[in-house]
């Protein structure tokens, strides 16, 4: 798994490593912001159940701690806002199968924005 929920609604990310950089002790905050935006759609058609809909989440927020052979800092990152659109379909009459995934749309991002520290006189360089 990717992350570990803890009681205070952080959640604890997994460690990674990317192009030679060790990011580790990563959270994430702001998956409480999530909520649903918009009109559900419900459908059945061969024996399945199809629903689609579409969520917005806001203000989330990711910080890494960041190590590159002698170099190590902290990385944060947050989104302002961010819609999702979501398709789930499971089928009916039946107690083994799970609803499965059949789409994940990433629609129009809001802000952006990312911080860099640990790069010295070079934290400019980054935060272009």
């Amino acid at each position: 798994s990717l992350h570990a929920e803890d009681a205070s609604g952080r959640e604890t990310l997994a460690d990674i490593k990317v192009s030679g950089v060790h990011l580790t002790e990563g959270e994430l905050t702001g998956l409480n912001n999530l909520e649903r935006w918009g009109n559900a759609d419900l459908e059945t058609k061969n024996e399945r159940v199809f629903i689609s809909f579409t969520v917005s989440v806001k203000d989330l927020h990711v910080t890494y701690r960041w190590k590159k052979g002698n170099l190590k800092g902290k990385i944060s990152a947050g989104l302002c806002r961010a819609i999702l659109d979501i398709k789930i379909r499971q089928r009916m009459k039946t107690t083994t199968t799970h609803p499965e995934l059949t789409d994940l749309s990433l629609g129009p991002l809001g802000l952006v924005q990312v911080y860099f520290v640990g790069l010295g006189p070079w934290n400019w360089v980054a935060k272009r």
